[in-house]
């Protein structure tokens, strides 16, 4: 299972790089993405699935890290998991 903690959301969805979600879907692990200490927690077969497109979502973006490989944000509508209490 991978981790990633998001600060923002955009439209309602929140956006994750396309390198953590094709390793999740490669590697058959769940993704669970957190934001405001609320978790969402996405199968390899939800990744491929609810991807929603949105105006910027096929930009490529360069790297932050000098050198680095480029990216697109993949979007997710935000829909945090229920729990039981």
């Amino acid at each position: 299972m991978q981790k990633k903690e998001v600060k923002k959301t955009y439209l309602g969805c929140v956006e994750i790089g396309d390198k953590m979600v094709e390793k999740c879907i490669n590697e058959k692990e769940n993704l669970v993405i957190i934001y405001k200490g609320d978790r969402m927690t996405l199968t390899p077969e939800e990744l491929k699935s609810k991807e929603v497109k949105l105006h910027n979502s096929h930009e490529i973006r360069p790297s932050t890290i000098k050198g680095g490989p480029s990216y697109r944000l993949v979007a997710f509508k935000w829909n945090p998991d229920e729990i039981d209490l």
